[in-house]
């Protein structure tokens, strides 16, 4: 296959955005929560995992605790 070279094509600026996040880490300040739904064992270790990777290379820390039978995230550093 032979491939033909373009010049002078600027690179767009935005990468490809990806997936739309499915929970609202980034914009949490120390304090926030949000009700992740009702509880379970899978739903929890998904959300402790996710809030970890999520914080760990900003210096975030995420908290998630069973509330009432509903599963809680709190943003606590």
């Amino acid at each position: 296959m032979e491939y033909n070279i373009d010049k002078n094509i600027t690179l767009p600026k935005e990468r490809n955005p990806g997936r739309p996040a499915k929970y609202p880490f980034a914009s949490m300040v120390v304090g926030d929560s949000f009700d992740a739904g009702e509880y379970s064992a899978i739903l929890m270790r998904t959300l402790s995992s996710t809030a970890y990777a999520h914080g760990k290379p900003l210096g975030k820390k995420f908290s998630c605790r069973k509330i009432d039978g509903k599963l809680r995230v709190w943003r606590i550093k």
